[in-house]
């Protein structure tokens, strides 16, 4: 999920040189003067005082004026940017105490010729007077050099800044913080945007406007795309030694009351907006001379940033990322080699790094990308190269590596203007950008969430997972005793994807209550805060951005959020049953997914844990994404079919399908929910392509009757084509019958079944059909090579 400048965010002086001139003033006829010639961009420039005497400042150009009036020391102009057609010059007039007097000539030359949109000039000396503060970022651009891309020009000048400070008992609105010291700070997430928009949320962009989306994927070289799920994390490590920060409040109010502050470019686009605040023409032309936010805040010393990227082997999981940041901190901390811990060494082995520096000597590390652990430790390990990095930070080297903002919008004069540009920024002007780089590009990262139910007497549950952020919305419809004990609440929880927080949330209200927040605290106890301002009635849209915050009202314009419908599960009691056909996604844990008759399913995601899905008749249910079922309980099977007589189609989409009996058997017979029932029905099993099935028995077949039971000991046919399979039972048949005088119907496996591994129990005769001659099974007939019995 980062970059902008690493040098002074103060503009160079392009040439001084020195001659005599006579000064247009009768009092003084030949006075010492100089011809000073700066190049276009706005900067600060000194004069010395080399006689040490008090001066003022009788008269200068408005676009070249003093920070201060009087003086004894050093003479400093701000001198504005030239967006005019040719070059221009003025007059500076300055009148010491003896009454001599020295006149200037300043030439500055044009930007006609100029690029308006490159990165800042910057010397150590203007970074260090400034930290980047009140200059400007366009947070869509990339810089190839520095942290961060910062615009040449400012909108504001800083004379007249410290002025207007100064006049209204203000001036430490601008000040300086010389604290030294060192921090690490990481971001991880399942995506290069998901990385991008926590960066942006940091700095302090508004809502939906997504920057750093360049600097995160350059710094891992990589488009994210394999087949493999992998996590990314940003490790920052920075020596800090000064930082600067001004008020932005101060900003929006000179704004707001029409106090100049800005140089006369910015101004003459503010009049423009002032009596037409749509100018499309003149809201684009502020984000290309200036940029899109202004710097607030700026650090300045040097930072290493690593860029980590996590491929999931089997057995890790996704929250091993912060593993892998722990022990790329400890590897660029510790002096000398390490230890490692067994999770730590398989970790490494599946992580690759992208390393870059701003700041220090530039000579120390090489950016370097896709770089293995050892090659990592190698390089920042060595004790003598680091000390040689931070050496030059010491020596001056400084780079801007942390920062915040405000929106560039907040300058401008009305409020209508204002709502404009935010709203040109976060939709046209964003929307351009990246789909002139990536056609697949979707719009901002802002999403209404609608499909909300609200009435009637019945439970359900749905989630939504947003990856641009890294987010999952949860929403359950059930009887929430701490709000009612006799009405159905529906409440919505939200979280990094698989860590939704249930500590607090949302109750979107009903017909007799008012929608309310409600959290629990460490202590258990549990509190509301009830929106007074709206009716009861249920809440039928809530509004999310890039933070992954949910709220009651869209925080920018409507349209330019994207929707997401939840696709509630209809379940009639809280063991989750469903009678009409729908398209879910669910997560469960500690209970059933009970599917009535001739009802057709689609879990669009779905995962139980500690407990199965059992099927009362016919049924159909279709498995998309991914499927995780772990039945534990005794005789549980993870998919239990109905009654002898009756038929499950089971239809298993591209993805991993994993399902496990801990207790009974994998897909077929024995639950204790069907007391009594002694055989189960038919199996039809069809696998497409790129579906890859997983099915594991620890007290049955892996499909089939379940073992030592009366209930679910025997079924029905079984058919399964299509897909690639991993089929295991520790006790039993892989496919077929459990044990004990078991019986099942006739085995077909069709030639469309691309792979399939077979595990039976070691007891067992046979990996297809009956556990031992006391079993009996039907005909069964094999149309595919591609099986192999371990």
């Amino acid at each position: 999920m980062k970059q902008m400048k690493l040098h002074p965010i103060f503009f160079m002086i392009i040439a001084v040189s020195l001659g005599m001139v006579a000064c247009k003033d009768d009092l003084n006829p030949d006075p010492k003067s100089k011809e000073i010639h700066v190049n276009w961009i706005n900067q600060f420039y000194d004069l010395p005082n080399d006689n040490g005497k008090h001066w003022t400042v009788e008269s200068s150009p408005s676009w070249a004026l003093p920070m201060k009036k009087t003086g004894n020391d050093t003479i400093q102009f701000f001198v504005e940017s030239n967006f005019e057609t040719s070059d221009r010059e003025g007059e500076i007039k300055i009148v010491f105490e003896d009454g001599s007097k020295v006149c200037h000539t300043i030439h500055q030359t044009t930007s006609a010729l100029e690029d308006v949109n490159g990165e800042i000039i910057t010397n150590t000396r203007n970074l260090s007077l400034t930290s980047g503060v009140g200059y400007t970022t366009n947070v869509f651009r990339h810089s190839e050099s520095y942290k961060y891309h910062v615009s040449v020009c400012t909108p504001i000048n800083f004379a007249r800044l410290v002025t207007v400070l100064d006049s209204v008992g203000e001036a430490d609105a601008l000040f300086k913080e010389d604290q030294a010291g060192s921090k690490y700070e990481s971001i991880t997430g399942s995506t290069f945007t998901s990385i991008a928009n926590q960066l942006s949320v940091n700095a302090g962009l508004e809502v939906g406007t997504t920057g750093f989306k360049g600097s995160v994927a350059g710094g891992f070289k990589s488009d994210g795309g394999s087949a493999a799920e992998h996590h990314y994390a940003i490790l920052e490590i920075k020596h800090i030694v000064g930082s600067k920060y001004m008020r932005g409040g101060m900003l929006r109010y000179f704004a707001e009351k029409g106090i100049n502050i800005f140089q006369s470019r910015f101004n003459s686009y503010c009049k423009v907006l002032e009596k037409e605040p749509e100018n499309e023409i003149a809201l684009h032309g502020i984000v290309e001379d200036f940029g899109t936010h202004v710097i607030t805040y700026g650090s300045l010393g040097c930072e290493m940033k690593l860029s980590m990227d996590l491929e999931l082997a089997d057995g890790m999981k996704s929250t091993d990322i912060n593993a892998a940041v722990e022990l790329g901190a400890k590897t660029v901390s510790v002096k000398g080699d390490f230890k490692m811990s067994d999770k730590e060494e398989n970790i490494s082995k599946n992580l690759s790094f992208g390393l870059i520096t701003y700041g220090g000597d530039n000579k120390a590390f090489k950016p370097s990308f896709n770089m293995d652990f050892d090659a990592l430790k190698k390089m920042v390990m060595n004790k003598e190269t680091l000390d040689m990095w931070v050496a030059g930070m010491h020596k001056g080297a400084l780079a801007l590596v942390d920062m915040q903002v405000i929106s560039i919008a907040d300058l401008l004069p009305t409020e209508k203007a204002r709502e404009n540009m935010r709203n040109y920024i976060i939709n046209n002007y964003q929307t351009d950008y990246y789909l002139s780089r990536d056609e697949n590009y979707k719009g901002p990262d802002l999403y209404i969430l609608k499909n909300i139910p609200g009435k009637g007497e019945f439970a359900c549950s749905s989630s939504i997972e947003i990856p641009e952020i890294d987010m999952e919305i949860r929403m359950e419809r059930k009887i929430f005793d701490k709000l009612s004990t006799t009405e159905f609440s529906t409440l919505i929880y939200s979280g990094p994807v698989g860590q939704v927080n249930r500590d607090k949330g949302f109750f979107v209200g009903s017909e007799t209550r008012k929608p309310c927040k409600f959290s629990t605290d460490r202590q258990g106890n549990f509190s509301t805060e009830e929106f007074q301002l709206l009716p009861k009635a249920p809440l039928e849209e809530l509004y999310v951005d890039a933070s992954g915050d949910i709220t009651i009202v869209a925080k920018t314009s409507p349209d330019l959020y994207r929707t997401l419908d939840f696709n509630p599960l209809q379940i009639e009691d809280e063991n989750h049953t469903v009678s009409k056909d729908a398209i879910i996604a669910v997560h469960i844990r500690n209970g059933n997914l009970i599917i009535n008759e001739n009802v057709h399913v689609t879990l669009d995601d779905f995962s139980v844990y500690n407990g199965s899905i059992i099927c009362k008749g016919d049924a159909t249910i279709t498995f998309r994404k991914g499927t995780d079922i772990v039945a534990t309980g005794h005789k549980a099977a993870g998919i239990s079919i109905g009654k002898e007589g009756t038929t499950v189609n089971l239809n298993f989409e591209k993805g991993t399908h994993k399902i496990i009996s801990e207790r009974g058997a994998g897909i077929g017979g024995g639950s204790a929910s069907f007391r009594f029932l002694n055989k189960v029905g038919n199996i039809i099993i069809n696998g497409s392509d790129g579906a890859d099935i997983r099915i594991t028995a620890g007290g049955g077949a892996g499909i089939g009757g379940v073992s030592n039971s009366d209930e679910g000991r025997h079924c029905g046919d079984i058919t399964i084509d299509g897909g690639s399979y991993n089929i295991a039972s520790t006790v039993a048949t892989s496919i077929g019958t459990g044990m004990n005088s078991a019986r099942c119907g006739d085995i077909t496996i069709g030639s469309k079944v691309t792979r399939m591994i077979l595990r039976k129990g070691s007891k067992a005769q046979n990996h297809i059909g009956k556990y031992d001659d006391g079993c009996k099974c039907g005909n069964i007939t094999i149309n595919t090579k591609n099986i192999s019995q371990e």
